[in-house]
């Protein structure tokens, strides 16, 4: 599971759920994509450079001109740090969208790299 990425910007997060009420506002897919870039605090230059968008086709994208990838949705959603769009599409087909919980595995694998994490940071102060 990846917790953080480094994407030349800032640590980026997983991307966090948006108040449904926000959601609710949002008419269009293309909205929904907007309202994230702009939410991020991120230029669209910068989000076109790590999309590896060509900035003239992002503005053909944002302007509703061209199409969006869905290829590069779980990337923006990481890049912006919100779900908004995966959101979007759910309420549009009536559905909430709704995190799983952790399987026992994900949940040994996370402690097993805060452990090695420990571990290297002594070995370190050592």
């Amino acid at each position: 599971m990846q917790r953080f990425l480094d994407l030349g910007l800032q640590e980026v997060r997983p991307p966090q759920m948006t108040d449904k009420e926000i959601v609710k506002r949002v008419p269009t897919f293309l909205d929904a994509i907007r309202v994230s870039m702009n939410l991020s605090g991120t230029s669209h230059q910068k989000i076109s450079n790590e999309l590896e968008v060509d900035k003239g086709h992002m503005s053909r994208i944002l302007s509703g001109k061209a199409n969006f990838s869905l290829n590069k949705l779980k990337h923006l959603m990481m890049l912006c740090g919100t779900l908004l769009p995966l959101q979007w599409l759910a309420y549009q087909m009536g559905y909430d969208l709704v995190k799983r919980e952790k399987s026992a595995n994900e949940i040994k694998d996370e402690e097993l790299k805060r452990l090695q994490k420990e571990v290297e940071t002594l070995r370190k102060q050592a």
